[in-house]
């Protein structure tokens, strides 16, 4: 079980070993074109660089990657101001420190040990293709394992096609978000969900509206536009004005919450997180939001625009 971290210097198109003794530090630094990232050696036996990599990756809204080859096998989801969105068990605690910088200059992430006494690794491996993270025990005097992604069938990415939703303790784990259904029924009974969910009804851009889903990994950052000078309230809005815009929600959701991102086109590797994820704002046509129920959280309000201004229907 053997893995390093490198930078890619994609100038000289080099992979160079990267030694931090007390943390890590993946992602970016534009102004040298530099990044910094987890990559797998090929075997036990064979440190050359293989396919399967960790790292940053320079979406409107950076998400971070774990992948196999150029197809992606795990997103951790977006840093929004507490943790990752996929990672609600990432918390301020006794051992670790984190953080996640995104500027003009550099988009990275880091996380230290607080105790200079402790030890620990963090391993990519291609063979069982995992990435555990280990704590030593001066107790027992072996390695042991702290952290480990992905955790559950529900991270590999994509798992419920587009327009789907993925919960561990739901059977079966996939579901389509309301006011869609499966593409394919036959394929979705037979467990194959693949090719996600369609709508129910076609969206028209004059009397959409917008539904507010609770307690998930927002969706897949490829296709975003951020914008950290506005609100929610105004993020409705401009979401709203664009025909293409399927869904928003704060960049930040700390405190009273920030920053705006929309989503553009289908939306996929979502994951309900009871407790612990997000509020997403999903754009519907009007025959839909006189809908009162959301197949997968009893947490939901119904969110229109008059004029610009946000009206909430039905407030939790």
């Amino acid at each position: 079980m053997s893995g390093s971290i490198f930078c890619l210097d994609k100038q000289f198109n080099l992979l160079v070993p990267l030694l931090i003794p007390t943390g890590m530090k993946l992602g970016w630094d534009l102004k040298r074109n530099l990044n910094r990232r987890l990559i797998a050696w090929k075997s036990d036996d064979d440190p050359t660089p293989g396919d399967f990599s960790w790292g940053v990756v320079l979406n409107p809204y950076p998400d971070i990657y774990m992948m196999k080859g150029e197809k992606k096998y795990y997103r951790l989801g977006p840093w929004n101001g507490l943790r990752f969105s996929g990672r609600p068990d990432l918390k301020p605690n006794s051992i670790f420190s984190y953080n996640f910088v995104w500027n003009k200059d550099e988009v990275y992430y880091t996380w230290n040990i607080k105790d200079s006494s402790q030890i620990s690794k963090m391993v990519l491996n291609q063979t069982s293709n995992d990435r555990p993270r280990y704590v030593w025990s001066k107790d027992v005097k072996s390695w042991r394992v702290y952290s480990k992604i992905p955790g559950d069938i529900c991270d590999h990415y994509g798992q419920c096609g587009v327009n789907g939703y993925c919960s561990s303790t739901n059977s079966p784990i996939c579901g389509c978000l309301q006011g869609f259904k499966p593409k394919f029924p036959e394929k979705w009974n037979s467990i194959d969900w693949s090719q996600g969910c369609v709508r129910n009804h076609t969206l028209n851009c004059t009397n959409d509206g917008f539904v507010s889903v609770a307690n998930l990994k927002v969706p897949d950052t490829t296709y975003t536009l951020v914008d950290e000078s506005i609100g929610l309230e105004q993020c409705g809005g401009k979401c709203l004005n664009d025909c293409f815009c399927m869904a928003y929600t704060n960049t930040n959701i700390s405190g009273a919450g920030s920053g705006c991102v929309m989503w553009f086109g289908d939306l996929i590797d979502i994951k309900l997180i009871p407790g612990d994820g997000q509020f997403l704002y999903i754009r519907m046509p009007a025959s839909e939001l006189g809908e009162y129920f959301i197949n997968f959280t009893n947490f939901f309000h119904l969110i229109f625009f008059e004029n610009l201004s946000l009206v909430i229907e039905n407030g939790i």
